[in-house]
């Protein structure tokens, strides 16, 4: 093995890579989950050992990710809410996993063309922009590194029979569990490069004369360990995302939802794979794509023209290429139709390794048979690289900050409500109110039925004392949904503004027959009783605040007692 050659190639590799991604680091948080697992997460900005412990064992947000909560605690130990930090080290986690790729191929092919193909396309397509840029995607970058580093182990202790090769292999499965349940495919993609790459020095090495049958044993036997963790961290995933309560399949629609939705999700990705256009951060729902006949028959023709590739293509490497896409992009195509399923770009990051390998496989072949042409090839190349760094360069620059994320998705789906919704409230957070209204009118408009733009746009027009089209947004927020407890606590706020008291109180009281403990609306049920000057009602709410360990206006029940004191002399 040339190991000179090999630090040198993937050193190229990651150099070219870094060029792009480095501009990263100027980029701030976006206000699309950014805030809730970074900015606005009290979980992280306590570094100790029980907050340590509560990451590996509570969920956060629907999701199981501890590692990725224990990098974000480190970081904001060490460097404070500073973004550049954050993005430095997905960039980083990205240059190691492009390293990764070009030994794993290099160890399976001991071929540096087919290596650096794989490996400079991974790490130049743009759509790695979505996991490497957002601080939010750290799960994918944090999971692809530990699943990478697992699947180089298990071929050091396949290739040296050394048994500590595996133990890391397994520790680094789990890792990468941590990070993402998506990583439950390793265990087939081990499988799978048994069968491909491994099979014959497995059974010359370890097997001698062993049937196939007994190979697939062997090996199935292996992966124990790996599918044990696989099938405990798919439960665990699946009923922390999707709570019990959630899991209702319409046997009407399950079949048919399921079938549009993998379509829709693999006729995506591989578009984007090989022509990366229109790529953003929000694509249409499958709900939203004109259904029309044609697309079930493209659907049906998708998975027959797949699985006719599957049985009829004898080539192993092929076969490779194909069954690691299907089997790494597989946990996120939702078949079972249960949310939204909207298709990302950050759920190809390792799933498009299996194109990029079929894409090297294509070009090893053309430079190997017209080998007089092979400047051309390599020009063309070139050229392709150049035209992706270009595109990855820009689509860098529009995950600069969330106006520009938003207006992107706006300006390529003007349709797509949630993208109006998010560029509002960036909007109203820089008191640029005009605009917000707009936004989320435009929002409203798309989405009438969403309660919840209708109460943010009344919240918006309560901070510019809009009180009237405030009071009127907050009622119709209540209207399409009657337990939003935080519309009808703001609305009894636009009451109280305006000295109607009573309506106040009938719309605090709703809030807290239903959650008692809602301390602000107490609170603000407690000043509307006072101004009413009923202060024994008054003092009740606030010593029912203090009493649950929060903090009250120390004057105003000073106020209220010596009132109270009045009324019985």
């Amino acid at each position: 093995m040339n190991k000179k050659k090999i630090f040198a190639t993937s050193l190229a590799v990651v150099l070219l890579v870094s060029i792009n991604f480095f501009q990263a680091i100027k980029n701030d948080f976006v206000n699309y989950d950014d805030e809730i697992l970074v900015v606005r997460n009290d979980n992280i900005k306590v570094f100790s050992f029980q907050s340590i412990k509560n990451f590996f064992i509570y969920p956060y947000q629907g999701l199981y990710h501890p590692i990725v909560l224990l990098s974000y605690a480190v970081e904001y130990k060490l460097f404070g809410l500073n973004p550049a930090i954050f993005h430095l080290n997905n960039v980083i986690l990205h240059l190691f996993n492009c390293f990764f790729v070009f030994y794993i191929f290099y160890l399976l092919e001991k071929n540096f063309v087919i290596s650096f193909f794989v490996s400079i396309l991974f790490g130049i397509h743009p759509l790695q922009v979505e996991p490497v840029v957002w601080i939010s995607a750290r799960k994918d970058v944090l999971y692809a590194f530990f699943y990478l580093i697992s699947i180089i182990s298990y071929i050091h202790y396949i290739r040296k029979n050394e048994k500590k090769f595996y133990h890391i292999s397994i520790v680094m499965f789990l890792l990468s569990l941590m990070s993402k349940v998506m990583a439950v495919s390793l265990p087939l993609v081990l499988l799978l490069i048994d069968y491909v790459f491994l099979k014959e020095e497995i059974i010359k090495k370890y097997y001698k004369n062993f049937s196939n049958k007994d190979f697939l044993i062997k090996c199935v036997t292996k992966k124990i360990p790996f599918f044990i963790g696989s099938i405990f961290f798919s439960i665990i995933g699946f009923f922390i995302h999707f709570p019990i309560e959630q899991v209702v399949v319409d046997n009407r629609i399950s079949f048919l939802s399921g079938i549009y939705n993998a379509s829709y999700g693999i006729i995506l990705y591989i578009k984007n794979i090989f022509y990366p256009t229109k790529l953003s951060v929000l694509y249409p729902t499958f709900e939203k794509v004109v259904i029309q006949n044609w697309f079930w028959w493209f659907s049906v023709v998708i998975f027959v023209v797949i699985g006719i590739f599957l049985v009829l293509v004898e080539n192993k490497k092929v076969l490779f290429g194909i069954i690691f896409f299907v089997i790494t992009i597989f946990p996120v195509l939702n078949f079972i139709p249960i949310g939204l399923g909207v298709p990302s770009d950050r759920y190809v990051y390792i799933s498009s390794l299996g194109i990029f390998y079929l894409g090297a496989l294509l070009w090893n072949f053309f430079i190997q048979k017209y080998n007089r042409y092979d400047k051309y090839f390599y020009i063309l190349f070139v050229f392709i690289i150049i035209l992706l760094s270009n595109t990855t360069f820009n689509r860098i620059l529009v995950w600069r900050d969330s106006i520009f994320l938003w207006s992107d998705v706006i300006k390529k789906y003007p349709l797509e409500n949630r993208a109006y919704s998010n560029r509002a409230m960036i909007y109203f957070r820089k008191k640029m109110y005009n605009e917000a209204i707009k936004d989320y009118t435009k929002a409203i408009k798309l989405k009438p039925n969403s309660a919840n733009y209708y109460y943010d746009r009344g919240l918006l027009y309560f901070n510019i004392q809009e009180y009237e089209k405030s009071l009127k947004d907050y009622t119709r927020a209540i209207e399409l949904n009657d337990k939003y407890l935080e519309a009808y606590n703001n609305r009894g706020n636009v009451y109280f503004v305006k000295k109607k008291f009573d309506e106040a109180i009938n719309d605090y009281n709703k809030v807290l027959s239903i959650n008692p403990d809602f301390i602000n609306c107490r609170n603000n049920r407690g000043l509307a009783y006072f101004y009413k000057k009923e202060y024994k009602k008054s003092y009740d709410d606030f010593m029912y605040i203090l009493n649950k360990g929060y903090k009250v206006n120390d004057k105003l029940l000073l106020e209220i007692r010596e009132k109270i004191n009045e009324k019985k002399l």
